[in-house]
């Protein structure tokens, strides 16, 4: 990999791959509102270069150790700011850094992908939980014209280049469009800072962006920014092995890592209660649970997953009359099994400290925090504060409904999984539900962002025209060995197993 830094009239960089060109010269730039513009006219005060060859010992992942090794460019540019680049053997990334006074507002960071040719690309047309559309980068007409990350382009006849974003701490998200005055050309673009939020969406689990300011940040002046990636693998196999997302992200913040161990859950939002030959009532009650652990035990499944019920989703601390928490969470550390609790965002934010204090009594050992679907400044905020506040109660934190991961699971390691994809609960709510050939696409396009809580083991199989979306009794498309396969293959470190419990215990062949 080749690649070459300009700084006449503007920063821009351009990538060359194996001798072919890919990327031609693409401008960067941060606009702040009092009109000055990072990256315009640039003036060069200093260069840095340095060589890192080093050895990462990740917590958990799809490595024991990933050797780190890359080239750093450092531009330091008159007006308080500079520019990090690095040339890893696995992609290229870059990130601003500002020196400037006090607070800052941004009000747009320019981020170009000028391709050499109108290669195909999978973009994501959602947030993050849509299906894939293959298309080339510049169909523009395509609506939504818009993509979250990470995307795949497939140039023909060569390599796998991918686009992403690692670090990003108190600032939104990046995602994609095309640009329809350039061809062949992708611009960055940023959801803005909002002014105005209102509870809505499915039982008014969301908060709702009704009104935004005119800035996506605002920010101290002093600080990193998120760095922008771009991947290269020649093979289709070798971006289930790249790590440069997490290599990217900020080192562990948490000094005491001992209490975080990934695992198997079993799940029971996913059959709606529904057990069978079972001498009492199934529902949110002590007995329910009970049998959910007796079957974690009894398989070696590290943990249970209560769900959407157990108390008022807008006030934690109102358990549901017939579930005795204390009593349940008594049992599962009797029988070494560990409980998750189902939250939804906005209710842990506002009863964050109460919320934490009673679960760390109970002696929960993870939560699972849902509904967020937004990456604004302020939820990436919040997955920051909580993993924090959960970090010092021992708390590990599954977010469901959430953006693409940022590497935030090395920098707090108790971000156990993320979800970010278009996952198996699909089945359950929606006459499209998910599809063997997408889950064939997402190890390599969702899964190099990090590990997704895709949520799979539904044993009920059956071919692409005989099912149905059925809620209370949810099926999958494809066969049972789809099913198994998706536990060995797919970075997911809280794998909820779905459709396993009532027939395994009623019938161990099965």
């Amino acid at each position: 990999m080749e690649v070459t830094i300009s700084t006449e009239n503007e920063i821009k960089y351009s990538i060359s791959f194996n001798g072919a060109s890919y990327i031609l010269p693409s401008a960067i730039s941060i606009m702040l509102d009092d009109g000055r513009i990072i990256g315009k006219n640039p003036s060069v005060k200093k260069i840095e270069n340095k060589y890192v060859n080093n050895t990462v010992d990740p917590l958990y992942g799809i490595n024991n150790k990933i050797e780190e090794q890359y080239n750093e460019l450092k531009i330091i540019f008159e007006d308080n700011y500079a520019v990090i680049f690095r040339v890893y053997n696995e992609g290229f990334a870059w990130r601003f850094e500002t020196s400037i006074v006090g607070e800052i507002a941004i009000v747009n960071e320019q981020c170009d992908f000028n391709f050499a040719d109108n290669y195909p690309v999978f973009f994501h047309p959602g947030l993050s939980e849509s299906f894939y559309r293959l298309q080339k980068i510049s169909d523009a007409g395509l609506k939504p014209n818009y993509s979250s990350l990470p995307i795949l382009i497939k140039p023909e006849n060569g390599p796998n280049i991918l686009i992403h974003e690692s670090d990003v701490l108190d600032y939104p998200c990046l995602s994609v469009k095309s640009k329809e005055e350039r061809a062949n050309s992708l611009s960055g673009i940023h959801p803005f800072y909002p002014k105005e939020v209102e509870p809505g969406g499915y039982n008014k689990f969301n908060l709702i962006v009704k009104d935004t300011e005119d800035y996506i940040a605002k920010t101290t002046g002093k600080r990193m920014f998120p760095w922008r990636l771009i991947a290269f693998e020649t093979e289709d196999k070798d971006i289930l092995n790249n790590e440069l997302v997490y290599l990217l992200a900020s080192e562990n913040k948490l000094p005491d890592t001992d209490w975080i161990n990934p695992g198997k859950v079993a799940w029971d939002w996913w059959n709606a209660m529904n057990l069978t030959g079972v001498p009492f009532k199934t529902g949110f009650n002590t007995d329910t649970y009970k049998y959910f652990i007796d079957f974690a035990a009894e398989n070696g499944i590290e943990f249970i997953n209560i769900d959407d019920g157990w108390s008022d989703s807008f006030d934690l601390t109102n358990v549901t009359d017939k579930l005795d928490m204390e009593e349940v969470t008594a049992y599962a550390k009797s029988k070494n099994v560990g409980i998750f609790l189902w939250c939804v965002w906005w209710t842990i934010d506002n009863q964050m400290t109460e919320a934490l204090d009673m679960f760390q009594k109970w002696g929960i050992k993870g939560i699972k925090v849902d509904f967020m679907d937004r990456d604004d400044q302020i939820v990436v905020n919040f997955h920051e504060r909580l993993l924090s506040e959960a970090a010092k109660r021992k708390i590990m934190v599954n977010y469901h409904g959430s953006y693409h991961p940022t590497g935030l699971s090395r920098t707090y390691p108790n971000n156990i999984n993320t979800e970010g994809v278009r996952g198996l609960e699909w089945n359950k709510f929606n006459p499209e539900g998910v599809t063997p050939d997408h889950d064939l696409l997402i190890p390599f396009i969702r899964m190099f962002a990090g590990s997704m809580d895709y949520t799979p083991g539904a044993m009920q199989n059956y071919k692409k025209d005989e099912w149905r979306q059925i809620t209370d009794r949810p099926m999958s498309q494809g066969t049972r060995c789809h099913q198994l396969a998706m536990f060995v293959v797919y970075h997911d470190h809280y794998k909820c197993w779905l459709t396993l419990q009532q027939p395994m215990r009623k019938n161990p062949n099965t």
